[in-house]
């Protein structure tokens, strides 16, 4: 709901003029479950046709991603609590490590290839 608008309170599309409004309208055509995605500019005038106010566009939004995101948020929230956090802290030691086995490997071909 903090999302920067301005201070016409209606909805249109106009990317230069309204960046703010514009920028509400792509996340909520991005976030569009249809299979063929309802363009911004189609939203727009939906909405305006709809009389939407700026407040109801980004209640829109947010209640639009909050859905989209819910599963992810559940399941961070279980790794997080899986065996008491260890779980986290495991998969950042391995992907540490594996990150170093590749640069070796990578390090051993430039020195190679630089004649070190």
């Amino acid at each position: 709901m903090g999302a920067v608008t301005d201070s016409t309170n209606s909805v249109s599309y106009e990317p230069v003029a309204r960046p703010g409004v514009a920028n509400l309208l792509h996340l909520l055509s991005f976030l569009d479950e249809a299979n063929n995605r309802t363009t911004p500019e189609e939203l727009a005038q939906s909405l305006a046709r709809q009389g939407a106010t700026l407040g109801q566009l980004k209640q829109l939004v947010s209640n639009k991603i909050i859905t989209k995101l819910g599963g992810i948020r559940e399941r961070y929230i279980r790794l997080l609590s899986e065996d008491d956090g260890r779980y986290i802290d495991f998969v950042a030691e391995d992907g540490a490590r594996r990150a170093r086995e590749i640069a070796e490997e990578t390090m051993a071909i430039v020195r190679s290839a630089i004649g070190l």
